[in-house]
């Protein structure tokens, strides 16, 4: 005697099926799916870690900025993340 669960379909995976890390994949409304993570048109980050404290993000824009157009500083703790406009930047 057969179970309805061993007739189903299986159920459909919402992660890529290539294991990417963190990114996740959704149904679009067209029947596509689209990614959930940063898109090609958002700008650049770079991740700096073991900064001292009381750094301000001013100072990292400034260390950054001999290397190219700093959009932003965002600072949290002892990390921060540096955004630029051009993806060459990094």
């Amino acid at each position: 005697m057969a179970t309805d669960e061993a007739n189903s379909a299986p159920a459909e995976s919402t992660t890529a099926a290539g294991g990417d890390k963190g990114e996740e994949k959704k149904p679009a409304e067209n029947g596509t799916e689209e990614s959930t993570t940063d898109s090609a048109d958002s700008p650049p980050k770079l991740f700096v870690g073991r900064l001292p404290l009381g750094t301000k993000d001013t100072q990292l824009k400034e260390l950054f900025g001999t290397y190219g157009e700093v959009t932003h500083c965002d600072i949290v703790g002892k990390y921060g993340f540096v955004v630029s406009g051009h993806r060459h930047f990094f």
